[in-house]
């Protein structure tokens, strides 16, 4: 019911952005006469098309790709990339906006930045460029620590919100002052309520329910999985090669997501680190390789907790029959093993099982879901 609901919400988020832009572009091509780029009153016609394109629809795009369900399995950083380019191109949109009114304001000689709506503008746009760059250097590029990302991370979602709700607010105050200067020496003012000022008002309510909706999604609890926290409400996507509630949903899960191994081929990524999962664990291995191989039949379902012993948990598959010498496939074979059919820790140090005596002294760790 809730990937209904979602989805549901995603089909009317699109209609609503469709119509957003096409009523502004029909007011503006209907009623104020189209569009140019020459500094006359056709250019400033670009202003709210491309200010409600950008800061409003393109920008509540956005920010809603992490609500989507894909985005919680596999690699994280195509989606880093994904909203980083999107919120690129609002502001991009949204500077060719400003342009347009400045090259008309300087054309016709008047003056800039006198009006509130002109205030709540230009403050809107340099907050969304502080919070671009901000987000750029600090969650998109690899040198920012763990510590440093989840400190700025609330942050910048609340600064993403607040910013899409002060460009609600100055769309609205831009169709209001349009309608008041467009109709002052009308034959039909806008107190009396003309057809184009029924377009403009309805474009307003229609932004205003786009806007909405996304902060009603933004405030939900669908999205991707805390570490640790795995809610009713959001959907259990299985990787072939990751379990959402073992590897997303868990510390060890945001550890390797950090370090760039929570992939959909783990085989790529685990290739450069695997010496680095064995040397992570806390345990020595002594035994020759083969030996190993044939202790560690048995196999646990790792729940959160550290990384070794998620590492440690993983490491003991069905299918694994032999440990490579290197260290680095030794990595590989380390995490690339989730089983729920295979005999639990408790079984894997029994007289059944006399040669594991790595995982003896170890406490039984269970995933949540595998109880469900």
């Amino acid at each position: 019911m809730a990937v209904r609901w979602f989805y549901v919400s995603c089909l009317a988020l699109v209609s609503l952005g469709s119509l957003c832009i096409l009523l502004t572009v029909y007011w503006m091509q209907y009623w104020r006469g189209g569009f140019a780029w020459d500094g006359s009153i056709h250019m400033f016609n670009w202003h709210p098309v491309l200010m409600v394109a950008g800061m409003v629809v393109v920008y509540g795009a956005a920010s809603l790709v992490y609500r989507l369900p894909q985005s919680w399995v596999g690699p994280k950083l195509p989606w880093k990339v994904l909203h980083a380019a999107l919120h690129l191109l609002a502001f991009i949109l949204a500077v060719l906006g400003l342009v347009a009114v400045f090259a008309f304001h300087k054309h016709n000689r008047i003056s800039n930045l006198y009006s509130l709506h002109s205030w709540m503008g230009i403050i809107t746009v340099f907050f969304f460029a502080c919070q671009w760059f901000l987000g750029f250097t600090v969650f998109l590029l690899p040198w920012a620590s763990l510590w440093l990302r989840s400190l700025l991370k609330p942050i910048h979602i609340f600064c993403g919100t607040s910013i899409f709700s002060l460009a609600i607010v100055s769309v609205i105050s831009g169709i209001n002052e349009k309608l008041f200067f467009s109709l002052k020496n009308s034959t039909k003012p806008y107190s009396s309520l003309p057809n184009e000022a029924v377009l403009a008002n309805s474009t307003g309510v229609v932004v205003v329910a786009f806007g909405l909706l996304v902060l009603y999604i933004l405030a939900s609890s669908w999205k991707r999985p805390e570490p640790g926290i795995l809610t009713d409400t959001q959907v259990r996507l299985h990787d072939p090669y990751s379990h959402p509630c073992c590897v997303v949903g868990s510390e060890a899960g945001e550890a390797l997501e950090q370090l760039g191994l929570q992939s959909a081929h783990p085989s790529e990524a685990l290739s450069t680190w695997g010496s680095w999962l064995v040397s992570a664990t806390d345990f020595s291995v002594d035994a020759e390789p083969t030996l190993l191989a044939d202790s560690m039949l048995g196999s646990f379902s790792p729940a959160t907790g550290s990384l070794s012993a998620l590492l440690g948990g993983l490491a003991s598959a069905p299918f694994l029959t032999s440990v490579p010498q290197d260290p680095v496939s030794m990595g590989l074979h380390l995490a690339m093993s989730c089983s729920s059919s295979s005999p639990s820790l408790e079984e894997a140090g029994s007289p059944k099982n006399p040669g594991n005596l790595l995982f003896q002294e170890q406490p039984v760790l269970r995933c949540p879901c595998r109880d469900e």
